[in-house]
């Protein structure tokens, strides 16, 4: 008996002792995989950048280390794309004309910004006067038997709109989303331009918001030549407010009606505009990163689970860094490890795919290419998404979409967290009205579009989100290994099931 008992207890002894090695290992890879990532020789691996270039062939180089095979164009691990990469003339101008001729003028970045410039038609909106018109929300809804344009004749004028929606059906429409929805309707009106009036609590965010919208702009080769809309005009709150100040409403009467989800009357402004402007854009490569653990079952192989993450970040600003550790390198690391760990048990019964994706700061670009030219979409039956998950507290998790399709699937993750590193999930963002729309910002986006089950694993971190300070010294590399040994569980569980996941939930848009 005594003998039976040190044998047992031999063995706990010894798995102890392998488990932890284990993590070390782990801990060891996470760490020095980051700090290349991470490092000042990537240059913030911002989107068809040479950065982006090392980076690629540093996890396609990883990748076969740990024997998981290419699986991208011409049987390598790239998927290659182009992109336009457009700009607009820092002297850009626009200038109001009252009707006692006086003249305001402003100035791009500073003053105003605008969405989607360099992949206009053609400059010909440049250098020409027109009336302004403001229309409410710029919103038609026949459901809801709604029109902001009822009695508008809008052709060859500016539009004024405000910004958001007073119907609750349009309520969960992605920022993009509605931008577009608003911006397509003016076009097929006729009108020349759009101008949004956004409410004043946005204008916290203005700093982040020039940073994006007076730098490059970047998308889909295929689709420079569909984007055929409208100028679209956002002002600084000082420029908007000096524009609306002789109108018919001020900017903080405006900003009373968004806020309380009212329209305003429509009107005819007493100026009129010109802005004056050229655009240029270039086209340039970019790609994907693709690999595969081959499924042990030859009737199961042909199907797909996928675990992703984007790799790129933001490049360099003004001659800094901007490393992106969290923003994504904790996911790109754990993707990794992720695929390293499931090679070296070789258990998986369906093929898994990893993917590792680009252009994700430029729009889910990456992700969206990927999801529309690949022949086996239709094979995949699960998407794990992993989009910044080092900072935060060790054993918080923020759970996004898990069960907006599946149902099985929900509680088949909450099986694997239960049974291996017991997390605490956060479901608060996953509610279909988040006003941050957080799932619809992340690569697994275009795969939930194809009725695929989802999830997103994200840690909200705050502080160093889209800074030069998001560093590598900040990960918790605890975490990351804790999130990846969850990934490396759930993507067994789905590759081993008997059955395709159910899908019991409409595509949540």
């Amino acid at each position: 008996m005594i003998n039976s008992i040190k044998s047992i207890f031999i063995l706990v002894v010894a798995f102890i002792s392998i488990s932890a090695q284990s993590k070390e290992e782990s801990l060891l890879y996470l760490k020095s995989n980051l700090e290349f990532i991470a490092s000042d020789e990537l240059e913030g691996r911002e989107a068809t950048s040479h950065g982006e270039q090392i980076a690629s062939l540093f996890i396609a180089k990883e990748l076969k280390k740990y024997g998981i095979k290419p699986f991208g164009d011409d049987d390598t691990y790239f998927q290659n794309f182009n992109m336009a990469v457009g700009s607009v003339s820092p002297s850009s101008v626009i200038s109001l004309t009252d009707n006692s001729g006086e003249l305001t003028g402003f100035e791009f970045k500073d003053d105003f910004l605008f969405a989607g410039a360099p992949f206009y038609p053609d400059n010909s909106f440049s250098g020409k006067e027109y009336e302004m018109i403001f229309a409410g929300y710029g919103v038609i809804s026949e459901k809801e038997d709604y029109n902001d344009y009822a009695n508008l004749d809008v052709t060859g004028k500016v539009v004024v709109v405000l910004n958001g929606t007073p119907l609750e059906s349009l309520d969960n429409m992605g920022y993009r989303a509605m931008r577009n929805f608003k911006s397509n309707i003016a076009d097929s009106l006729g009108a020349a331009g759009m101008i949004i009036v956004t409410e004043e609590k946005l204008y916290g965010y203005w700093g982040m918001i020039q940073k994006y919208m007076s730098g490059k702009s970047y998308a889909l080769e295929n689709e420079v030549n569909e984007k055929k809309s409208i100028p679209f005009i956002y002002f600084s709150k000082d420029a908007l407010t000096n524009l609306l100040e002789k109108e018919k409403y001020n900017y903080e009467e405006l900003n009373e009606f968004i806020n309380k989800k009212e329209k305003p009357e429509s009107f005819t402004l007493n100026q009129k505009i010109k802005l004056e402007f050229e655009t240029v854009y270039e086209i340039k490569n970019a790609r994907n990163v693709i690999g595969v653990l081959e499924g042990n079952n030859e009737n199961l192989r042909d199907e797909f689970v996928t675990v992703g993450g984007h790799y790129d970040h933001e490049g360099i600003r003004n001659g800094v860094v901007y490393y992106g550790a969290d923003d994504n390198g904790s996911g790109t690391v754990a993707v990794l490890e992720t695929a390293r760990l499931l090679a070296e048990r070789k258990e998986n019964q369906r093929s898994i795919l990893f993917f590792f994706y680009a252009a994700e700061e430029k729009g889910l670009l990456g992700s969206k290419y990927l999801a529309n030219h690949v022949d086996y979409i239709n094979d995949v039956v699960a998407n794990i998404n992993m989009d910044m998950i080092g900072r935060e507290g060790e054993n918080h998790l923020h759970n996004i979409g898990s069960g907006r399709l599946s149902t099985e699937f929900y509680n088949l993750i909450k099986e694997a967290n239960d049974k291996s590193v017991k997390l605490d999930f956060d479901y608060k963002y996953d509610a279909p009205n988040d006003p941050n729309n957080f799932y619809r910002r992340s690569d697994h986006y275009h795969f939930a579009l194809k009725g695929i089950p989802v999830v997103f694993f994200f840690d909200d971190m705050k502080e160093d989100y889209s800074k030069p300070t998001d560093t590598v010294d900040k990960i918790n590399f605890n975490k990351v290994y804790k999130v990846t040994k969850l990934v490396e569980e759930i993507a067994l569980k789905v590759a081993n099931l008997g059955h395709r996941l159910k899908v019991d939930k409409l595509v949540v848009k």
